[in-house]
């Protein structure tokens, strides 16, 4: 819905294509070439689920990474072990 601006190394030929592109996509919502349906539309795939699925799989890849595949034995709980009298 928006548009990409390439950069500029000027400062102020960057805030000259800024604000072309500002008013770019200003004038295509008024021209109804942009609209709410048509944006939901384009970022249908872009859910805050799936969104924190991918970050999250991307710590997991880094923890892997860093730590290996974690496959130590797991060592049953002691929690609450003795400390519930049976008489």
């Amino acid at each position: 819905s928006g548009k990409l601006v390439e950069r500029s190394e000027n400062e102020d030929d960057m805030a000259e294509r800024l604000a072309d592109a500002f008013a770019g996509v200003r004038q295509a919502i008024y021209d109804r070439r942009i609209t709410p349906e048509g944006v939901a539309h384009e970022i249908r795939d872009f859910t805050p689920e799936r969104q924190l699925a991918k970050c999250y799989e991307n710590h997991r890849q880094i923890q892997r990474r860093r730590y290996g595949t974690g496959t130590r034995p797991v060592v049953p709980s002691q929690a609450g072990k003795g400390l519930i009298s049976r008489t």
